[in-house]
């Protein structure tokens, strides 16, 4: 990774790195990631490890009216989710990963290597209620369709666009 540090040194202790602060000023990087692929590392809230994902889904979240001011929540069963507060259809927080992603109601979003930070759409899987994996639908759409090798037609979906924000226009 590249670029500047996004979290503090320790006041006692260079070597010790301390997470961001609700209130203190956290700039998403710019980066290149291992595979070359262009990332945006986003500092969260109350966790010393950023959040990862693709520079294009980042400034598609931008582009829509979505904060980069994140937060690690800790869900059900203790799992922690990076999540925004928001206002929009009537809930407070909403997951990056289901932004990213865009699932239907009753899917959800899963992670291929378990680690929730990372949010890049290649490390990201939506299933249904069942837990059926649509991941070779996903897989088609971001190598742009075409034959799947096995004789059977490509499924081409496009993006969901974002809801409105009540706040984009202000």
């Amino acid at each position: 990774m590249s670029g500047g540090c996004a979290f503090g040194a320790h006041k006692d202790n260079p070597n010790i790195v301390t997470a961001n602060t609700a209130r203190s000023p956290r700039t998403p990087q710019h980066t290149t990631d291992a595979d070359g692929a262009a990332v945006v590392l986003v500092p969260l809230a109350n966790y010393p490890q950023p959040a990862k994902l693709l520079a294009e889904d980042f400034e598609r979240l931008m582009l829509a009216g979505i904060s980069h001011m994140w937060t690690l929540n800790i869900g059900k069963g203790g799992h922690g989710y990076v999540r925004l507060n928001s206002h929009r259809a009537g809930k407070n927080l909403i997951s990056v990963a289901r932004l990213v992603m865009a699932p239907r109601a009753g899917q959800q979003v899963r992670y291929r290597d378990g680690d929730r930070l990372n949010l890049r759409r290649d490390n990201l899987y939506v299933t249904d209620a069942n837990g059926l994996a649509f991941a070779r639908e996903a897989a088609l759409m971001e190598r742009g369709g075409g034959d799947d090798g096995e004789g059977g037609a490509s499924v081409t979906v496009p993006p969901v666009p974002l809801p409105p924000s009540p706040h984009a226009g202000a």
